[in-house]
C-alpha cells in the first residue's frame, strides 16, 4: 500500500459492496512472483536494517503509482531492492510464510508462487537451499495458520537474460523437487532481453522438464510489441498456460483462442506498466467474451498494490460482472491450475464450492 494507506493504483472504480464480496470469495492465485509479493512493512523493516542511517524511500519506491513514468524494463529494476534485503534461508522462509498469510487473509485458498532460484553467496546459500527455504515457508504457513490455510505449490522461473546453462540447472532442480512441492516451470524476465531464443534455448529445456517429471509449463508471452514469431513458436509447442499476452496481433490472438491455452491475466500490472491503455481496454474483456480459459491474477502485489480481491473487484466493476459470474471465474481458475489430484486438490475444490 502507499504510505497513506490507499492503493497506489489510484481511485477505486468499484463499490465497497463489490470489494467486500470479492474478499469473501474463495479465490485461486495462479500468477504471483514471490519477490514481487513481499509484505511492504517487511521490506521497509529489512531495508532499514541493511541501510542504517539512510532513508527508506528506495524501499517505498518499489510501489508503482498511477502516472508513474517508469517503462516496463525500468520496472524490473525495482526487484533489485527486494533481492538486496531478502538474503538467506531464514528471511526467504519468513517472506514466503507472510505472503501466504496475506493471501489467506484476502480469501485466496490456493496459490502458485513462482520464483527464480538464486545463490546468496554472501550468506552461503546455494540454489538448492533457496528452494528448500521457500518450501519451508509454505510448510510453516500450513502448520501455523489459524484462520484458514492458503494451500500452495511452487513454480521455478527461468529468466530470459540468463544463459541456457542456467536454464538447464533450473530444470534439474525442478525435476529434483517435483515430488516436494514444485509443480511447474516458468519463463519470465524483461521481455526486451533474450527474446527470440525460444526454439534454440528455452524449448528443449522446458520439454525435458515436461517429459522427465511431468512438470507443467507457463510462459510469459507477448509482453511487448513485435514478438509474434516467438508467440507462434510457443503456441506450436503447446505450453500449459501463458501469462499477460498483452501484444497479440489479430492472427496470433485467433491462434491462441483456437488453442484454448489458459491465460493468466493481471489487470493492474498491465495498466500500470502501460502495456494496456486502461482497465476498460484490457484484453480480459475479449477473452471473457470468447469463453477462453483464464485466471485473474496479481503478478506483484508489492509493486502494484492490488491484492487479488481488488483485481476481482476491478474486473467485476469494469466489465459489469455479477456475483455468480465472478464466482464462476474463481472456480474456473482452479480448473486450469497445476495442482495435482489428491487430498489438497479435494480440499481446495470443497472450499471453492462452499458459499462465500
Amino acid at each position: 500500500m502507499a504510505p497513506n494507506g490507499t492503493s497506489a493504483v489510484g481511485a477505486q472504480p468499484y463499490t465497497e459492496e463489490q470489494l467486500d464480496f470479492c474478499r469473501r470469495l474463495p479465490k485461486v492465485e495462479r500468477h504471483a512472483h514471490l519477490n514481487g509479493s513481499v509484505r511492504q512493512s517487511t521490506l521497509q523493516e529489512l531495508y532499514k536494517k541493511t541501510s542504517e542511517g539512510t532513508s527508506t524511500s528506495s524501499a517505498a519506491s518499489v510501489a508503482i503509482a498511477k502516472g508513474d513514468t517508469r517503462n516496463l524494463s525500468e520496472m524490473f529494476a525495482v526487484f533489485g531492492v527486494v533481492h538486496h534485503v531478502v538474503r538467506g534461508a531464514e528471511l526467504l522462509t519468513r517472506v514466503t510464510r507472510e505472503v501466504l498469510e496475506d493471501m489467506s487473509a484476502d480469501g485466496v485458498v490456493y496459490a502458485e508462487l513462482r520464483t527464480t532460484p538464486r545463490e546468496h553467496q554472501d550468506v552461503g546459500l546455494d540454489k538448492r537451499a533457496y528452494i528448500e527455504a521457500v518450501l519451508q515457508g509454505i510448510e510453516e504457513h500450513r502448520r501455523l495458520a489459524k484462520d484458514g490455510v492458503c494451500i500452495a505449490r511452487l513454480i521455478l522461473s527461468i529468466d530470459r537474460k540468463d544463459p541456457v546453462t542456467v536454464a538447464e540447472d533450473t530444470v534439474n532442480l525442478a525435476i529434483e523437487y517435483s515430488n516436494r512441492g514444485v509443480v511447474g516451470l516458468d519463463l519470465c524476465g524483461d521481455p526486451a532481453l533474450g527474446w527470440g531464443r525460444w526454439r534454440q534455448d528455452w524449448e528443449p529445456a522446458f520439454e525435458r522438464g515436461r517429459k522427465q517429471a511431468g512438470l507443467k509449463v507457463t510462459l510469459h508471452a507477448a509482453e511487448m510489441a513485435g514478438m509474434d514469431e516467438e508467440m507462434a513458436d510457443m503456441l506450436a509447442w503447446g505450453p500449459d498456460s501463458l501469462g499477460h499476452v498483452c501484444f497479440l496481433s489479430p492472427g496470433e490472438e485467433l491462434r491462441l483462442f483456437e488453442s484454448r491455452t489458459p491465460v493468466e491475466l493481471c489487470l493492474s500490472s498491465n495498466v500500470l506498466s502501460k502495456s494496456v491503455e486502461s482497465y476498460s481496454a484490457h484484453h480480459f474483456g475479449r477473452f471473457l467474451e470468447r469463453g477462453h480459459p483464464l485466471a485473474i491474477c496479481t503478478d506483484d502485489v508489492l509493486v502494484f498494490s492490488s491484492p487479488l480481491s481488488r483485481e476481482y473487484a476491478l474486473a467485476m466493476s469494469t466489465f459489469g460482472l455479477d456475483e455468480a459470474k465472478v464466482t464462476d471465474l474463481a472456480r474456473d481458475a482452479f480448473e486450469t491450475s497445476f495442482l495435482e489430484k489428491g487430498r489438497d486438490y479435494n480440499e481446495v475444490l470443497a472450499r471453492l464450492r462452499a458459499p462465500s
